[in-house]
């Protein structure tokens, strides 16, 4: 074996469950820890667009021409109930997006948890906002109905992507609430190289965590400005995790950071970066359902609320089992590659907006997977988990959650088992 595939062999795989010692050596050693294989998601996770209406103007927003076709339209309650009625046993959670969802009227909002409490539903509501009317009024709201919040800051180029009212409202924010508030920030062309300046900045705001989000270049053939070339991306994003990894000084956490590395110590995750597989659906707010990565309204999505009766009509319809079939069919093509496991060919929203017959997996995507595991390969590869002095504690800790070995450790076990067999 290759040093790379060693190294896979040993970390590639979920052992979060193990206790590290020599019983789960002997499994790696053994390969008998495997991967299970991916079911379709019967449990969905609701991307619920009430509304397209802004009061920001984020230069890379993608639903600007929702938001022009859509106006100022809230979705309806009656919308909202037949969502729980139909859907609501296969639904995990439900997150308001938009669009920027606190333009929505606060009892349309509370109807929704009302609705959960009627049909004796428990799964988490959150919400992503652009912080804009994030009072202490809208802060107190939603606490008492218990959803979460999330925000977008995109630190010192905000003005410029966000507006100054945004900013505006989010330093006030991090100012009051320093332990509760955290972000995305989002990075395109023209800002990639402020990655480190941008963490740098939340830490001396006071910032807890962020989650860091680059606008990657993955369709041939969009010519969007904003878009960053995967070679230029990659290299800048793992500057970045590097830095990350290195900073002792009151480190913060960054989930996108930390997503990245997990994948290749065999937790994988959703959105983007990892398989999904059906897991994230859209709702619009006339009520229209489509996978995550492209509007419910186009030719490509599963119809109507009104036009089910239960989860299983959505989840067996003949379009939504052609598109994981055809989803799935890709796999094949990627089932030679070492990273298989993790992204089982990608997103199906990124695959569709290249293709949207969803016949082809999404190139750029897959260019900008393989460069980008491959450098974090070589940057976590042989970490010595005591130099505390050396690395982020974070990072030590995320390594010693998932039984980490490092590829010295990993080279000593092989010599010593093919020696003593």
């Amino acid at each position: 074996m290759t040093d790379k595939e060693l190294f896979l062999k040993y970390n590639m795989v979920p052992t979060n469950t193990y206790t590290k010692d020599e019983i789960l050596t002997n499994k790696l050693y053994n390969n008998e820890i495997k991967w299970e294989p991916v079911n379709l998601h019967h449990d969905i996770l609701i991307l619920l667009h009430g509304s397209y209406a802004c009061n920001a103007n984020c230069i890379y927003c993608e639903n600007g021409e929702l938001r022009k076709k859509y106006h100022n339209k809230f979705i309806s309650k009656e919308t909202l109930r037949l969502l729980i009625e139909r859907l609501g046993s296969n639904i995990r959670e439900i997150t308001w997006h938009g669009g920027e969802p606190l333009l929505i009227p606060e009892d349309t909002i509370e109807y929704l948890e009302e609705l959960k409490k009627e049909y004796h539903y428990n799964f988490p509501t959150t919400l992503q906002t652009n912080g804009i009317l994030l009072t202490d009024e809208k802060i107190d709201f939603l606490d008492k109905l218990n959803i979460q919040w999330g925000t977008s800051f995109d630190g010192l180029q905000n003005d410029t992507s966000r507006g100054k009212a945004s900013t505006q409202a989010l330093l006030r924010l991090i100012k009051k609430y320093p332990n509760k508030t955290s972000f995305i920030c989002v990075n395109y062309k023209d800002t990639i190289d402020n990655l480190i300046n941008n963490y740098e900045y939340f830490k001396s705001l006071g910032v807890q965590a962020t989650q860091s989000c680059v606008i990657k270049e993955i369709v041939l053939t969009d010519n969007n400005p904003l878009l960053i070339k995967n070679e230029i991306a990659i290299q800048k994003v793992l500057e970045y995790i590097n830095y990350w990894i290195h900073d002792i000084k009151n480190p913060i956490g960054d989930s996108y950071v930390t997503r990245s590395i997990e994948r290749l110590l065999g937790i994988t995750r959703v959105c983007e970066d990892s398989y999904c597989i059906g897991g994230w659906l859209i709702m619009d707010p006339d009520g229209n359902l489509g996978f995550c990565g492209h509007a419910a309204e186009d030719p490509g999505g599963l119809g109507n609320i009104r036009d089910i009766t239960s989860a299983h009509d959505l989840l067996y319809s003949p379009k939504y089992l052609s598109i994981i079939g055809k989803q799935v069919k890709l796999e094949k093509t990627c089932s030679p590659c070492q990273y298989y496991n993790i992204c089982h060919s990608g997103c199906t929203g990124l695959n569709y907006e290249y293709d949207h017959t969803y016949n082809t997996i999404n190139p750029r995507n897959c260019e900008f997977q393989l460069g980008f595991l491959d450098g974090i390969y070589e940057l976590i590869k042989d970490i010595d988990t005591s130099r505390r002095d050396l690395y982020n504690p974070m990072f030590l800790q995320l390594l010693r959650e998932n039984n980490y070995y490092s590829l010295t450790e990993i080279k000593e076990i092989e010599n010593a088992k093919h020696s003593n067999p």
